[in-house]
């Protein structure tokens, strides 16, 4: 909602082969989502998905609960992008650059995904920094061409921060 639909479309790197997800001037966010049901590991794909040598990274970590039921505010993944589309169509390249992602990546609608309905659990913030557990390229020796791990996010809780200073330094140049 901050950013006018152009932007704001091409700030989602991830389809494109970028390492995190969304990229926002000297920001990268790295989204990691799952099941509210799951256990707190999430996977870190690569040496360079955690590191800062490209700019200031963030992990957004998110928990859904499924919905059968379609309740409340759930949502269906046609549903959301059906949503993000409303809210991109008044920009013609906006949207024309949104259709070409989704069938980049594989994604067309489907009734199937009408059936189940997710809600947002818990959304949580950290700021990748030192202290942050994670391998970074930038500091892995040359021979080790690739690596893959896996972090406890329940054992990392006491760094997240609040989603305010979250928004606020990373939207804080990037009005519409």
């Amino acid at each position: 909602e901050n950013l006018n639909p152009i932007t704001a479309i091409a700030t989602w790197r991830g389809p494109s082969g970028s390492e995190q997800d969304f990229g926002i001037g000297e920001h990268l966010v790295e989204v990691k989502s799952q099941l509210s049901t799951s256990d707190s590991k999430i996977q870190i794909n690569s040496l360079e998905q955690l590191d800062d040598i490209s700019g200031n990274v963030w992990l957004v970590h998110q928990t859904f609960a499924v919905n059968e039921h379609k309740t409340g505010i759930s949502k269906t993944l046609n549903y959301i992008v059906s949503e993000i589309s409303s809210k991109i169509d008044t920009d013609i390249f906006a949207m024309d650059s949104f259709k070409t992602t989704l069938l980049e990546i594989g994604f067309e609608a489907d009734p199937a995904y009408d059936e189940v309905a997710y809600e947002l659990a818990q959304r949580t913030f950290f700021r990748v920094s030192e202290g942050f557990p994670r391998i970074k390229r930038s500091t892995t020796a040359s021979e080790i061409i690739s690596a893959r791990y896996v972090v406890d996010i329940g054992l990392i809780s006491h760094l997240n921060t609040f989603e305010n200073q979250f928004l606020g330094e990373v939207f804080r140049n990037e009005q519409a």
